[in-house]
């Protein structure tokens, strides 16, 4: 693969699951109603979750495959977090 069409695969890869994050914070912020305060340590939370798999795919690369599957590092709460995630709000915007 050539170094653009990565590029392009991570932007668009960050901006519809960064997205989808996104909206799920604004729809959970007025569904609960909680205030700053929650949403100060809510929104790093989110964005750890994002970078969950672009953390396990480095975590590969560089031959620590067995930290990478570890249960509570970095592929499980990212890959379950967009599994469950990602479905939801596909289906509440159509």
């Amino acid at each position: 693969m050539e170094a653009g069409s990565v590029s392009l695969f991570f932007a668009t890869f960050l901006l519809i699951y960064g997205s989808t994050h996104a909206y799920a914070f604004v729809k959970a912020k007025a569904a609960l109603g909680f205030g700053a305060g929650t949403a100060l340590w809510v929104v790093p939370l989110l964005a750890l979750l994002i970078c969950a798999p672009f953390v396990t795919h480095l975590l590969e690369r560089n031959g620590m495959e067995a930290a990478a599957a570890f249960p509570h590092t970095s592929a499980t709460p990212g890959w379950g977090s967009s599994s469950s995630l990602f479905p939801s709000t596909c289906c509440r915007i159509s």
